[in-house]
């Protein structure tokens, strides 16, 4: 990035760009950098966990040869 070479143009969005983005970021238990730079420029860093965080799991659904509507896969024979 370099610096412009003219100012650029006023926003017309609503402001919440970097505070969505940190509200995202901390819902994954992350962290949100945002600073300008030296040069020009902005930068906007987020870092992740790899693992995500920690939420609640649904169970797992019951295997077709557990569901009590299921055929029997057993062998009936003599």
């Amino acid at each position: 990035n370099t610096r412009p070479k003219r100012a650029p143009a006023p926003s017309q969005g609503a402001g919440h760009g970097l505070l969505g983005m940190r509200e995202r970021v901390a819902m994954l238990d992350g962290m949100l950098t945002a600073h300008p730079m030296p040069d020009g420029g902005y930068q906007v860093a987020a870092f992740l966990p790899s693992d995500g965080p920690d939420l609640p799991t649904a169970p797992a659904p019951a295997s077709p040869t557990t569901s009590p509507t299921a055929p029997s896969t057993e062998d009936d024979s003599p």
